[in-house]
């Protein structure tokens, strides 16, 4: 036997209830207070930051999904951005006594035996024994090694780095990552998805080292997924994405690396459960 009202009932909950699911990006804007340089790389290589340093996408350089949007596309054989030619360069980048530099990126394969990723990088372009460089690379010499490292080569120093800290593990292929280095005049620093590398490894220096742009001797050309260091056969370039590329002119606080770091974090789904006939919202923001 059927029961009209229990019919009724459940069409009044079904008609009650209704399950939303949107696709959300994060309310985002980069903080003008120190800004330098500001890349969003969502279809283009243009500086939204107030000296319009605008980049040059080279050899097939494509944009497809980013943290926030578009980003680069590198094929990890010849495409880069250059930003050697934009109006104010090198005086604008070079000129940083102090700063942070922050880059969002997913590497695609591991590495191969003297094989770089190269993030961002201004130096001399050149290599061998006038090298002078600033570097943010997955990869060091050994095949495999997936660590993220920061290095500077002050001036030539026998082909060996003034300043190199790595994170002291390896990261994995496929994933996104978000890394700013800091550098003040007490010393230096970086991030790794908005926590700070306590554990940091350095090769070369400490953590007292104020090395920045400005102590780079020779600066040529400023890349984005293009670079070199002493020890590699030839210039290197990265596989994968990369995705906002931020330069200030200010070291950040840990405060607001983390902040930064929450308001880029993909959030892709907003599921809003509202139940009329109870009156209530319930809502839950689901993050990768």
């Amino acid at each position: 036997m059927c029961d009209r009202n229990i019919f009724r009932l459940s069409a009044t909950v079904m008609l009650a209830m209704a399950v939303v699911v949107v696709s959300t990006s994060p309310v985002f804007a980069v903080d003008p207070n120190g800004l330098v340089a500001y890349w969003p790389l969502d279809g283009s290589a243009v500086d939204q930051g107030p000296n319009s340093l605008d980049g040059t996408p080279l050899n097939g350089v494509g944009f497809g999904d980013g943290i926030l949007g578009n980003g680069l596309h590198l094929d990890g054989a010849d495409d880069y951005v250059n930003v050697t030619d934009a109006g104010a360069f090198p005086s604008i980048i070079g000129g940083l006594s102090q700063g942070s530099i922050s880059v969002w990126f997913k590497f695609d394969r591991i590495t191969t035996q003297w094989e770089i990723f190269p993030i961002f990088y201004m130096g001399d372009g050149v290599g061998g024994a006038g090298q002078t460089s600033a570097i943010i690379e997955i990869g060091h010499p050994q095949a495999g090694d997936t660590k993220l490292y920061w290095t500077t080569y002050r001036d030539d120093q026998q082909n060996e780095p003034t300043m190199c800290f790595d994170t002291n593990f390896n990261l994995s292929a496929g994933e996104w990552y978000q890394f700013t280095v800091v550098v003040s005049p007490s010393g230096n620093t970086g991030y790794l998805n908005g926590q700070e590398l306590v554990d940091r490894d350095y090769n070369f220096a400490d953590a007292t080292s104020p090395e920045f742009l400005e102590d780079i001797s020779v600066q040529q050309v400023t890349w984005i997924g293009r670079g070199f260091l002493a020890f590699s056969p030839a210039d290197q370039y990265f596989p994968g994405e990369i995705d906002e590329v931020v330069i200030y002119d200010r070291p950040l606080s840990a405060t607001e690396v983390l902040d930064y770091y929450n308001a880029t974090v993909p959030e892709p789904a907003s599921i809003t459960l509202l139940l009329l006939g109870a009156g209530g919202l319930i809502r839950r923001r689901r993050r990768n």
